[in-house]
C-alpha cells in the first residue's frame, strides 16, 4: 500500500495494527511484545507468493474480465474488508466481523455531530511522570469499552480496566498482579466470547539470545472475566505451541462494537474452540490440522494457514465449509459477501484471478482484475475492481463496480485524476475514494464523482465523514461535501473512533477525550 494511503490506527500491537509513534514507550522501558502476526492474504497489501504460471484450475462459467486498456500491470491488490454494524439496536450479536454470516449488510455508528463539539470528557489512564501502552482495546457496547493497561509506575498500575463512556469513568479494574500476569508478557484483551466473556490471553514465547521474543511459544494463559465487574469466570493454561485465532479487524481502524468472537486456541496437533464459561473443560471441538502456522477468525470462519496450504473451518462446528476444497498456498478466499465467496490467486503475469463462488463451492463467474475493494454498505457488501495505470499521483484510473453475485459489470468510469484506494465502507449512498492528499466522494449507483473533501477521511458516521487536515479535525457532510466545522488538535492527538463516540487519543499524556 502507497505511503499516501491513509492508514489504520490502533494502540494495540496485534496483528496488522499500526501504533502511534509512542507507542514504543514501554518497550523502550523493557517491555517487548511478541512478534506480530502477518496479515492474511486479501486484505491490506499482501506480498505475492511464488505464483505458478498454469492457469486456474476452476472452470470459467462466468463472464471473463480482463485488462481493457494497454500499459503496465502492476498488482496491487486491497481486499478492504472491516467490521461495521447495521444502524439498528439489538442487531449486534447477530453480525459478525468481516461482513457477518458470509457478508451482512454493515455500517457504522459514530456519532452524527454536525456542530461544533465539546469535550466531553478526558479519561487520564496514565499516572503522572509514568509510561502506560494500550494493549487491546475492546468496545463492549456502543458506550462502553475494556483495555488491558501495562505501566510503569505504582499510581496507575497495569490493569484491565472497563470505562463507562457517558462519563469516562473506569467502573472496574483488575490488577494485572491480581491475575498473576507479568506486564512484560503483554497481554491481550479478546473481544467477549459467544458465552458472554471477556478474555485475556497471554502468549509465553521463548526469547532468543538478543533478548526478543520468538515464534517459538511455550504455553498460553487464558482468563474469562465476566464483564460486568471483572470478576474471574475461568482460566487454563495450554502448553506447547500455542497462540490464540484473533478476529482480523478486531484491533484496525475504529473501534467498532465486536460481535461475540469465539476462543479458539492454535496448540500441537491442531486448533480447539474453548467455552469460556469453563476453559478447563472439554472443548466446543478440535480440529487435527498439523503443522498450524497462523490462524485468523474472519466473521463465521477460521483461516488455518499451514506449511503447505490454507484451510477454512466453521467457527461454530470446527468442519470444512461446503464451499472450501483446499487447493494449494497460493489459493486463498474472502468469505465476506452475501452468498458469495471470493476465491483468489496471484499469477506471474502480474493480475489476481478470480472466482466467485457459490455457497457449495461452484464457480458462478471469473475475473482478472488488478486490484479489487469490499466495500460494506446498508444493502450489502459492494465489490469494486480497480485497472492501473502509469501515474505519479494515483495507481489507478478506472473503476468499475461488480455484481457479487453474478460477476456482472454494473458501471464502468475513467476519472481524470488517479486515485489510490477505496474507503473500507460507503456513506449516504457514496465511495469515499482516496486521491492525491485528499479524497473525493463517488455515487456507489453511477461511478459520478461527486464532490471533494478536505484532508483525509479518518472514520465516517451515517452521514457526517470526519477528516484531519494538517493539526485540524474537521467535519465534512457527506451529503454536498461542505465543512460543517473543524477543531484544532494537538500534535500528539489521534482521532478514531470507539463504539458510537467519537475521541482523539494522546499517548504522550495517556489520555482518551470524548468528542460531543
Amino acid at each position: 500500500m502507497s505511503e499516501n494511503t491513509p492508514q489504520p490506527w490502533s494502540p494495540s500491537r496485534s496483528g496488522s495494527a499500526t501504533a502511534p509513534p509512542s507507542a514504543s514507550r514501554a518497550q523502550a522501558a523493557g517491555m517487548q511484545p511478541p512478534p506480530p502476526l502477518p496479515p492474511p492474504p486479501g486484505n491490506g497489501t499482501p506480498a505475492p507468493a511464488e505464483g505458478d504460471s498454469a492457469p486456474h484450475g476452476a472452470p470459467l462459467d462466468g463472464p471473463v474480465r480482463r485488462r481493457r486498456r494497454g500499459g503496465l500491470i502492476t498488482v496491487i491488490v486491497i481486499a478492504v474488508v472491516l467490521v461495521l454494524l447495521v444502524a439498528m439496536a439489538g442487531v449486534i450479536a447477530a453480525t459478525r466481523l468481516l461482513g457477518g454470516s458470509a457478508g451482512s449488510a454493515s455500517v457504522p455508528t459514530v456519532e452524527s455531530i454536525r456542530e461544533q463539539p465539546e469535550e466531553a470528557w478526558t479519561y487520564s489512564y496514565q499516572g503522572r511522570d509514568e509510561i502506560t501502552d494500550i494493549s487491546g482495546l475492546v468496545p463492549v457496547s456502543e458506550e462502553t469499552f475494556a483495555a488491558i493497561y501495562l505501566s510503569t509506575g505504582e499510581s496507575k498500575p497495569s490493569r484491565v480496566a472497563m470505562v463507562d463512556g457517558e462519563t469516562g469513568e473506569e467502573t472496574w479494574t483488575v490488577p494485572l498482579e491480581s491475575l498473576g500476569i507479568d506486564p512484560m508478557a503483554w497481554p491481550e484483551l479478546l473481544p467477549v466470547s459467544p458465552e458472554g466473556h471477556l478474555t485475556v490471553a497471554v502468549t509465553d514465547s521463548a526469547v532468543d539470545s538478543e533478548g526478543d521474543r520468538t515464534w517459538d511459544a511455550t504455553e498460553v494463559y487464558l482468563i474469562a472475566l465476566d464483564p460486568s465487574d471483572g470478576r474471574v469466570v475461568s482460566e487454563t493454561t495450554m502448553r506447547g505451541h500455542a497462540y490464540i485465532a484473533q478476529e482480523y479487524g478486531a484491533e484496525t481502524a475504529y473501534f467498532h462494537v465486536p460481535p461475540p468472537q469465539a476462543v479458539v486456541v492454535q496448540r500441537d496437533g491442531g486448533l480447539v474452540r474453548l467455552d469460556t464459561s469453563d476453559l478447563e473443560g472439554d472443548p466446543v471441538w478440535s480440529a487435527n490440522i498439523p503443522d498450524v502456522y497462523t490462524t485468523e477468525i474472519v466473521g463465521d470462519f477460521v483461516r488455518v494457514s499451514t506449511a503447505g496450504t490454507e484451510w477454512w473451518l466453521d467457527v461454530d462446528t470446527g468442519f470444512e465449509p461446503d464451499w472450501f476444497v483446499g487447493e494449494g498456498e497460493e489459493v486463498m478466499f474472502l468469505p465476506t459477501f452475501d452468498s458469495m465467496i471470493l476465491r483468489f490467486e496471484y499469477a506471474d503475469s502480474g493480475i489476481y484471478y478470480l472466482d466467485g463462488l457459490d455457497e457449495e463451492g461452484g464457480v458462478m463467474w471469473s475475473a482478472e482484475p488488478d486490484m479489487f475493494h469490499a466495500v460494506a454498505s446498508p444493502t450489502g457488501r459492494m465489490l469494486f475492481f480497480s485497472e492501473y495505470v502509469e501515474s505519479d499521483d494515483g495507481p489507478f484510473r478506472y473503476l468499475m463496480r461488480i455484481d457479487p453475485l453474478t460477476g456482472d459489470e454494473m458501471w464502468d468510469q475513467e476519472y481524470e485524476e488517479p486515485f489510490w484506494s477505496a474507503f473500507e465502507q460507503t456513506v449516504d449512498g457514496q465511495l469515499v475514494v482516496h486521491v492525491q492528499d485528499s479524497a473525493v466522494l463517488v455515487e456507489a449507483e453511477t461511478g459520478e464523482r461527486t464532490h471533494r473533501l478536505r484532508g483525509r477521511p479518518v472514520t465516517l458516521a451515517t452521514d457526517v465523514i470526519y477528516t484531519t487536515d494538517e493539526d485540524r479535525l474537521r467535519a465534512m457532510d457527506a451529503g454536498n461535501g461542505d465543512e460543517l466545522w473543524s477543531l484544532r488538535l494537538r500534535t500528539e492527538d489521534e482521532v478514531v473512533s470507539i463504539g458510537s463516540m467519537l475521541v482523539t487519543f494522546d499517548a504522550e499524556r495517556g489520555q482518551i477525550t470524548r468528542l460531543r
